[in-house]
């Protein structure tokens, strides 16, 4: 309830930490699909954040009216909540591609394992995914 009053509150649809959390709660209650859907909702969040770590990267790299020191601890600030948010944005994917595997909707999944596969931090467990995902389409053509 808590989650669901955060996101209805000014703002709350850039709340990723929240919209992630319901993901978690339907992901423990067993409701994989809409575990899914909220990670999904989720990876746009934090997609959403990336451009505006981005912008705001690029902003920064474009003064010059001021001091190098600050201006570097800036750029610096923006580079690792760039890297923080791009890498939610994967992680968000994955876990989607993981419920709607539990789900059954292995449309869904095999599309959002490639988004998370972008990430190559994310490797051995695209890869596990990727294998599940074969596996379940050899049993379904025998």
């Amino acid at each position: 309830a808590d989650f669901r009053s955060a996101r209805s509150l000014a703002g709350g649809y850039r709340d990723c930490v929240s919209i992630w959390s319901l993901g978690i709660v339907h992901m423990k209650r067993e409701r994989w699909l809409v575990a899914g859907d909220q990670f999904v909702e989720a990876m746009g969040c934090y997609e959403v954040n990336v451009v505006d770590d981005q912008a705001q990267l690029s902003a920064m790299q474009a003064r010059t009216d001021l001091d190098s020191e600050y201006r570097d601890g800036q750029i610096a600030g923006f580079e690792a909540g760039l890297k923080q948010d791009r890498s939610q944005q994967y992680a968000a994917a994955l876990n989607a591609a993981n419920t709607y595997t539990r789900g059954g909707n292995y449309v869904r999944a095999k599309a959002l394992v490639e988004v998370a596969a972008a990430d190559p931090a994310l490797s051995d467990k695209v890869k596990e995914l990727r294998a599940i995902l074969k596996d379940r389409d050899e049993v379904v053509s025998q």
